[in-house]
């Protein structure tokens, strides 16, 4: 084969290895775009390279984190303007972009970016040489970092330069240029150029969360986020998501000890005149072992040791106060208190009486204790509202999170909206969007169809139970927001164009225009289920039972009628489209059919003929099934 000479090979790679040679952005198409860059070994041409964004199931996250797909390589970026390095560049010479998440607008907000690339050519290390570059071509004599050619367009520039590496510390020489060699360098910077994509309307598959709101009816379907409201798995609908506030802790007032998340109160506890509450919920009091006395209201017993131990019940302490004996019992007539002596010992405040041998001492201002009262089965004191700071304003205490939030709303649609906490996000975020569950209605299509079940001998017998011209269960989706609204069940002749339709819609079309078909009607085939809220219909649906002739057709549609065991086609979400049985094959009156429909297709014969010669091969048939 005859060698290319350079000239013709640059001619060649103008017109065909790229596919612009006057701009350096082209093929601009919402999700990715094509950008030239100068051949290091072949500066005279620019080669292509592409850039692409890849779509998420919905808006960009809070982390800003995004996919490119860079020369059909996969790059994660965070989009915060800051410089993110492209890999397989080489390290001393760079690749990087810088990106940032759109988030302004109002329709599908967070789904495009603003990039700024500066593309370097990760060959021109490779492609170094020992003599200057302009020798051979010309256009790069005189360049230089200061003063390169370039190729300008309204989005960028693709610019080419010749250096020589003439120090060991240089950028070069970290890169891998041997001292003194030349490489063309080159550079492609473009700023500002917006790269998006459109959320699809989710797979619609069955037991997928989406988004419940106004999209349903125009077109559009989001997927719910997965997270949880505590240990208890939800999904969150990202429209319209935001931060619930943070909870803030309430407090109670000084005289009120805490407050209990179970029942919203602040309240105190029952206390003990002396001593403390044990876990049995008494009041176990150790008198000085000098002066063994009980107070009032507790009983007295020893330990094993000798030790008196006094025993009480808690009540609700204070605040007032009551004028009682301390021990023993009142004076008629006075305000003493009279108790008895333990060898002559008396407690204190209490003075021995000689005469009597018993102890008297005066009543005491003592707290009163109160009869606690029962709140959600639990005996407690006095009782309050939680009370929340000052400090931010307009703070209300929500009793179902236990703390203060604005106006009481942890969440700002309202305290029905949940607070869902998704993985990656320290906030809890909530919406003010419901997700629903996709649920199919009826059974699938094709589940009942009809199939002989079992094969045939080595004498090309039927085994097992066999169908005579059974039908398939055959749908195509008349609306709905799975396919944008449009009619996946249009006449053959108007199917051009339906792009969300499926092949074995289009099929369906076809065997429609060819008589094979029976409409069964149609139905809701998809719903959206939300809890309280009930079902909305996503996709509709019509039903046919498709048959391999016409024939077929019409004798099922006719002879259908002649039988009780196969009167009916069923319903549109759960067809019956199944053949005859041998026995009601047979027992059909083909007499009785109108099968003109038929006989207009075929030689022009007697249809008494037809007609004999079909009742004996359904006899020969039937013969063969005993």
């Amino acid at each position: 084969m005859a060698r290319i000479n350079a000239t013709i090979l640059s001619l060649l790679m103008v017109f065909v290895g790229n596919a612009s040679a006057d701009t350096v952005v082209f093929d601009l198409n919402g999700d990715k775009f094509n950008f030239s860059v100068y051949r290091t070994d072949l500066p005279t041409i620019t080669e292509t390279h592409t850039m692409e964004i890849v779509p998420q199931g919905g808006p960009i996250g809070p982390d800003n984190g995004v996919d490119f797909v860079v020369d059909g390589a996969t790059m994660h970026a965070t989009c915060d303007g800051s410089m993110q390095y492209i890999p397989g560049t080489n390290p001393a010479l760079p690749s990087y972009l810088t990106c940032g998440v759109d988030r302004s607008g109002t329709i599908m907000p967070g789904t495009s970016v603003t990039l700024t690339l500066n593309y370097v050519d990760p060959t021109m290390v490779d492609n170094a040489v020992a003599n200057p570059p302009s020798n051979e071509f010309p256009e790069l004599n005189r360049t230089s970092a200061t003063a390169p050619f370039c190729n300008s367009d309204e989005y960028g520039q693709a610019c080419k330069w010749q250096e020589q590496n003439t120090r060991a510390d240089s950028v070069l020489s970290m890169a891998g240029v041997p001292i003194g060699y030349w490489i063309v360098y080159s550079r492609t910077i473009i700023n500002g150029i917006r790269l998006g994509y459109t959320v699809q309307p989710p797979g619609t598959a069955v037991g997928e969360y989406v988004c419940t709101n106004d999209s349903v009816a125009s077109g559009g379907l989001w997927s719910c986020a997965l997270g949880k409201v505590g240990a208890m798995p939800t999904h969150l609908c990202p429209i319209d998501a935001v931060n619930c506030a943070k909870k803030i802790e309430a407090f109670c007032t000084d005289s009120q000890s805490w407050i209990d998340p179970d029942m919203d109160q602040c309240f105190k506890n029952q206390g003990c005149m002396f001593g403390a509450l044990t876990q049995d919920n008494a009041c176990l009091y150790e008198p000085d072992p000098a002066k063994p006395f009980c107070p009032n209201g507790y009983g007295g017993t020893f330990d094993p040791n000798g030790k008196l131990i006094c025993l009480g019940s808690p009540g609700c302490i204070g605040p007032g106060t009551v004028k009682a004996c301390l021990y023993g019992l009142p004076v008629m007539g006075s305000d003493d208190c009279r108790v008895s002596s333990f060898n002559g010992i008396c407690p204190d405040g209490y003075a021995y009486q000689t005469q009597t041998g018993d102890c008297l001492g005066a009543k005491q201002e003592i707290p009163s204790l109160g009869t606690p009262m029962n709140l959600k089965d639990k005996l407690v004191c006095e009782t309050g509202e939680p009370r929340c700071p000052d400090d931010p304003p307009d703070l209300q205490y929500n009793p179902i999170q236990n703390g203060c939030y604005p106006f009481g709303q942890p969440c700002p649609y309202g305290n029905n909206r949940p607070c869902v906490q998704l993985d990656g996000h320290a906030l809890e975020m909530c919406s003010a969007v419901d997700c629903g569950m996709i649920q199919l209605n009826g059974v699938p299509e094709g589940q009942n169809d009809k199939k002989n079940d079992a094969g045939i001998d080595e004498n090309g017998e039927c085994l097992g139970k066999i169908y005579i011209y059974s039908g398939h269960d055959r749908r195509c989706r008349s609306g709905g927001v799975t396919i944008g609204w449009e009619d996946c069940c249009k006449d053959k002749d108007f199917f051009f164009g339906l792009g969300r339709c499926r092949e074995s819609e289009l099929e369906l079309a076809d065997m429609k225009s060819r008589a094979l078909c029976h409409y069964v009607g149609p139905h809701c085939s998809k719903t959206l289920s939300v809890p309280f809220l009930g079902s909305i219909c996503i996709e509709t649906e019509k039903t046919y039972c498709c048959f391999n002739s016409k024939l077929a057709r019409i004798v099922q549609e006719q002879g259908r009628a002649q039988l009780k065991t196969l009167s009916d086609w069923g319903s549109a979400d759960n067809p019956n489209c199944q053949g005859f049985t041998p026995d009601e094959f047979q027992a059909l009156d083909f007499g009785k059919m109108d099968l003109s429909e038929w006989f207009s297709e075929i030689q022009t014969i007697s249809s008494i003929t037809l007609k004999n010669k079909l009742r004996d091969r359904i006899d020969e048939f039937y013969q063969k099934t005993q």
